[in-house]
């Protein structure tokens, strides 16, 4: 187990040190403004590296990770709505007219038509 020293400087120059088993357990002790984001980093960090390990160790043991290639879904959010789609094109309505009419995004309808035209 890891211990962790910390001096804190106070604003009148003294220095306070404390000895802690866990950062996590120290990240909601502290209320200073400094000190909490410092923390936060280390903790960050660590979860980084030790999610970059596990995931090491499962692609040493042969584990394929990920989404299979190709397996993306072939129906999308505006699919079975073309006609709708093309009336409200021909009543000269906006592509981000037509988005916030469809409850999708503006950039979602563009690249809907881009792929069935």
């Amino acid at each position: 187990m890891e211990v962790f020293n910390l001096s804190i400087s106070r604003r009148d120059g003294t220095f306070v040190t404390c000895s802690v088993s866990s950062l996590r357990d120290l990240s909601g002790a502290f209320s200073c403004r400094r000190l909490k984001p410092t923390v936060n980093k280390v903790l960050s960090r660590r979860d980084y590296v030790e999610t970059k390990e596990a995931l090491a160790r499962k692609r040493a043991e042969g584990v394929v990770l990920g989404r299979p290639k190709g397996s993306k879904s072939s129906r999308k959010k505006l699919t079975g709505r073309e006609a709708e789609i093309q009336n409200l094109l021909a009543h000269k309505i906006s592509i981000s007219a037509i988005g916030r009419l469809l409850n999708v995004h503006r950039l979602t309808v563009t690249a809907f038509l881009n792929a069935h035209r």
